[in-house]
């Protein structure tokens, strides 16, 4: 399955919501959506609850999500991780990086 993203925009928020696979082949459709949205946002949601499927790829535009976060002052949240994504994160290190709700 490809990804697909819903964006929402309100309140000076930008919400992402996941569904499918970020991967390999994917995970470029994502970023280009999510870097630009640091540039307009007071706040990022990303949203995983239809996140089938994570790879290492999926990593890089979170990571290039942390890197904008810290240069704007936007605060970046993931919400609806599942349980398998989460033990990822934890193990690499990466769940001290991100705040998930």
């Amino acid at each position: 399955m490809k990804l697909k993203i819903e964006t929402k925009r309100g309140e000076g928020r930008v919400s992402f919501h996941l569904k499918g696979n970020l991967n390999t082949s994917t995970y470029l459709q994502f970023q280009e959506l999510l870097i630009p949205a640091f540039d307009e946002a007071s706040g990022i949601d990303i949203d995983f609850a239809d996140l089938e499927f994570f790879s290492t790829d999926g990593f890089k535009p979170l990571l290039a999500g942390i890197k904008k976060s810290k240069e704007t002052g936007v605060p970046m949240t993931l919400s609806n991780v599942s349980k398998d994504i989460m033990e990822v994160f934890r193990v690499t290190g990466f769940a001290k990086e991100l705040t998930i709700v």
